[in-house]
Protein backbone atom coordinates (compact mmCIF):
# COMPACT_ATOMS: atom_id res chain seq x y z
CA UNK A 1 0.00 0.00 0.00
CA UNK A 2 2.82 2.42 0.68
CA UNK A 3 4.10 2.00 -3.01
CA UNK A 4 0.51 2.68 -4.15
CA UNK A 5 0.20 5.92 -2.37
CA UNK A 6 3.98 7.46 -3.12
CA UNK A 7 2.46 6.59 -6.84
CA UNK A 8 -0.74 9.01 -5.86
CA UNK A 9 0.61 11.81 -4.21
CA UNK A 10 3.13 11.79 -7.27
CA UNK A 11 0.87 11.49 -9.97
CA UNK A 12 -1.25 14.11 -7.60
CA UNK A 13 1.41 16.40 -8.30
CA UNK A 14 2.13 15.87 -12.11
CA UNK A 15 5.79 14.59 -11.19
CA UNK A 16 7.79 11.64 -13.59
CA UNK A 17 9.64 9.10 -11.71
CA UNK A 18 12.43 11.00 -12.61
CA UNK A 19 11.62 14.09 -11.08
CA UNK A 20 10.64 12.49 -7.67
CA UNK A 21 13.99 10.16 -8.05
CA UNK A 22 16.06 13.51 -8.48
CA UNK A 23 14.18 15.21 -5.87
CA UNK A 24 14.31 12.30 -3.12
CA UNK A 25 18.29 12.46 -4.04
CA UNK A 26 19.18 9.25 -5.14
CA UNK A 27 22.85 9.19 -6.87
CA UNK A 28 21.71 7.60 -10.10
CA UNK A 29 18.85 5.97 -11.53
CA UNK A 30 15.95 7.01 -8.73
CA UNK A 31 13.37 6.57 -11.12
CA UNK A 32 14.03 3.09 -11.88
CA UNK A 33 13.74 2.54 -7.54
CA UNK A 34 11.00 5.15 -7.53
CA UNK A 35 8.98 2.75 -10.01
CA UNK A 36 9.74 -0.10 -7.89
CA UNK A 37 8.83 1.25 -4.65
CA UNK A 38 5.35 1.72 -6.19
CA UNK A 39 4.77 -1.64 -8.07
CA UNK A 40 6.19 -3.31 -4.47
CA UNK A 41 9.01 -5.04 -5.61
CA UNK A 42 11.32 -3.03 -3.22
CA UNK A 43 10.46 -1.88 0.14
CA UNK A 44 11.53 1.78 1.04
CA UNK A 45 14.15 2.15 4.35
CA UNK A 46 13.01 4.68 6.61
CA UNK A 47 15.37 7.17 5.66
CA UNK A 48 14.43 7.01 1.92
CA UNK A 49 10.74 7.15 3.05
CA UNK A 50 11.54 10.33 4.58
CA UNK A 51 13.13 11.96 1.69
CA UNK A 52 10.17 10.78 -0.87
CA UNK A 53 7.63 12.21 1.36
CA UNK A 54 10.04 15.67 1.34
CA UNK A 55 10.00 15.77 -2.07
CA UNK A 56 6.49 14.84 -2.53
CA UNK A 57 5.69 17.74 0.41
CA UNK A 58 4.06 15.53 2.57
CA UNK A 59 3.71 14.14 6.12
CA UNK A 60 5.66 10.64 6.46
CA UNK A 61 2.46 9.27 8.11
CA UNK A 62 0.50 10.10 5.29
CA UNK A 63 2.16 6.50 4.12
CA UNK A 64 0.85 4.61 6.33
CA UNK A 65 -2.37 5.83 7.94
CA UNK A 66 -5.17 3.83 8.11
CA UNK A 67 -7.83 5.91 9.50
CA UNK A 68 -6.69 9.38 9.06
CA UNK A 69 -9.73 11.26 8.23
CA UNK A 70 -7.44 13.91 5.87
CA UNK A 71 -5.58 11.27 4.02
CA UNK A 72 -6.27 12.54 0.15
CA UNK A 73 -5.69 8.80 -0.85
CA UNK A 74 -7.52 6.74 1.04
CA UNK A 75 -10.78 8.79 0.16
CA UNK A 76 -9.70 8.29 -3.44
CA UNK A 77 -9.00 4.68 -2.83
CA UNK A 78 -12.12 4.28 -1.51
CA UNK A 79 -13.89 6.14 -3.88
CA UNK A 80 -12.64 4.33 -6.68
CA UNK A 81 -13.27 0.69 -5.03
CA UNK A 82 -17.01 1.53 -4.55
CA UNK A 83 -17.34 2.48 -8.23
CA UNK A 84 -15.67 -0.83 -9.04
CA UNK A 85 -18.27 -2.73 -7.15
CA UNK A 86 -21.25 -0.90 -8.57
CA UNK A 87 -23.18 -2.86 -10.62
CA UNK A 88 -26.78 -2.26 -12.82
CA UNK A 89 -29.71 -3.71 -13.26
CA UNK A 90 -30.34 -5.22 -16.75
Amino acid sequence: MVGERIRYYRKRQKMTLRELGEKSVFENRGDVRIAQYENGSRVPRTGTLNRITKALGIPPEELFCEDCRKCMFLKNYYRKKRKSHTTFDM
